[in-house]
């Protein structure tokens, strides 16, 4: 066993793990000149080039973890993740099930032939093998996960809801999770939820283009005046109330150094600092109000993510 290659491989997973793609590829490359007869090793560089979308690269990699151990059913499950990566979404469905033949208590073949249904459009084909999968491993967030996107696409908006919010139970920081509650909870009107759950997506990961587009939708289709959009910019209504007081206090200054001017401009920016102040009362308090009649679970996880990506955890 090459003590080298041990490291490449540990340096490698942790690469991956932090969605370092280029660095994952190289330590991982190591491992496999090290460790040729290590599956692990060419399973993390097939998944790391196919993250980068080197999908050629990608399949001959996770050909050869085959070629080094045909019965390690992990094996089979990149080979199908792989393939659907490239678009091969038909050749998936054969390692998916060669993954369930070698281990049939294991629920990763049957999670990886629900995603080669899901990727053709049919959801209601893809919840046979995730009820499967479900079975064995009912604790699991990326089964409860898929049964939530399942049933999200075939409408089922209670069911996807329910399962969603098992999956981030289990793990509250996948963003796909958070993006599809937010589509769900949308769909039922739900507009202020919805939007905390997309914020709380982008906040894990500020990449993902489909959570700020959705975000961007729903605050676009809310109008100024509704109490989501309150909600979101109340931070920037109270900078604004603030900003007032401040233009108008220079105003005031500027025309005072008027004598004759004084009293009327002071009568003028002490009425108007009042209404300023009084309207930015209403606002901020309508605001809290608002923040406090959302989702409870999902403004708790919301908070608790501000406080990781604050301290460095995200």
């Amino acid at each position: 066993m090459s003590a080298g290659g041990e490291q490449a491989l540990h340096r490698a997973q942790g690469a991956y793990d932090l969605r370092r793609f280029d660095e994952a590829v190289v330590q991982s490359g190591l491992a496999t000149a090290m460790l040729p007869d290590r599956p692990e090793a060419f399973l993390i560089l097939a998944k790391s080039l196919s993250a980068l979308g080197r999908h050629d690269e990608a399949l001959e990699a996770s050909g050869a973890a085959i070629a080094v151990d045909a019965e390690f059913a992990r094996c089979h499950v990149v080979r199908a993740d792989c393939l659907l990566a490239a678009g091969k979404h038909q050749d998936a469905l054969k390692p998916s099930r060669e993954a369930q033949r070698l281990q049939p208590q294991w629920a990763g073949g049957f999670i990886a032939e629900a995603f080669c249904h899901l990727n053709q459009g049919n959801a209601a084909q893809g919840l046979i093998p995730l009820k499967a999968a479900l079975a064995l491993e009912p604790r699991n967030a990326v089964v409860l996960y898929y049964m939530g996107s399942a049933h999200l696409r075939l409408g089922s908006d209670a069911a996807a809801e329910d399962y969603l919010r098992q999956s981030l139970e289990l793990d509250p920081s996948d963003p796909d999770t958070l993006n599809d509650l937010g589509v769900v909870l949308q769909r039922q009107g739900r507009k202020e939820d919805a939007a905390l759950a997309f914020k709380s997506a982008i906040l894990i990961d500020p990449t993902r283009d489909l959570a700020k587009n959705n975000l961007h939708g729903l605050l676009d289709g809310m109008g100024m005046g509704g109490a989501g959009v309150a909600a979101f910019v109340a931070l920037i209504c109270m900078q604004g109330g603030k900003l007032k007081f401040v233009w108008l206090a220079w105003v005031g200054a500027r025309a005072a150094m008027r004598p004759e001017t004084l009293p009327v401009v002071l009568a003028v920016v002490t009425v108007l600092a009042l209404i300023g102040f009084a309207i930015f009362r209403v606002r901020r308090t309508r605001a809290q109000h608002t923040l406090e009649e959302l989702d409870p679970s999902l403004r708790t996880l919301f908070d608790k993510l501000t406080e990781d990506k604050a301290a460095g955890r995200l």
